[in-house]
């Protein structure tokens, strides 16, 4: 079994099991899950971002992106994974430390993106807005709309 953790810090202490997490939500075994990472050949400036192409079962699914953006006080990591025609299918945060704005991790909330494939996102619009996590509800936004304009430029869908 290919395990991938995945690091946006060189700290051990935060590393994300991402075969873990996608055999959990696509309901199958993790010796079913793999990721191979690659970079964007664009020349754009995607960052601290990791990114892999998802296969399940030995099948291509999609794209998925290690990010992070940064609440009122701290930063917290989440993934986008984008199908192959590069819409998006789930965002997961995947760790939030911060004592405020951790009720953007919620399931129902993040599902809004799903489907997002790169028009203008207007948080409070577009977006639901979360009274107690607007900095959160913003930057996460902001974040997948960058992020997928980049990315379709770079890939070409």
């Amino acid at each position: 079994m290919l395990v991938v953790l995945a690091f946006l810090f060189a700290d051990e202490a935060n590393a994300i099991d991402l075969v873990k997490i996608f055999s959990k939500e696509l309901k199958t075994d993790q010796a079913d899950v793999s990721l191979q990472k690659f970079i964007p050949e664009c020349g754009d400036d995607f960052g601290t971002n990791e990114f892999f192409k998802l296969y399940v079962k030995k099948q291509w699914e999609g794209y998925v992106v290690l990010t992070r953006a940064k609440g009122r006080h701290d930063y917290f990591d989440f993934l986008i994974w984008y199908s192959s025609g590069m819409s998006v299918k789930l965002v997961k945060v995947v760790s939030y430390s911060s004592d405020h704005g951790s009720e953007i991790s919620g399931k129902n909330w993040l599902l809004q993106f799903a489907g997002y494939s790169g028009n203008k996102l207007i948080y409070g619009k577009d977006i639901q807005a979360i009274s107690g996590a607007t900095i959160s509800g913003k930057a996460i936004t902001s974040k997948i709309e960058e992020i997928t304009g980049k990315l379709k430029t770079c890939i070409g869908n």
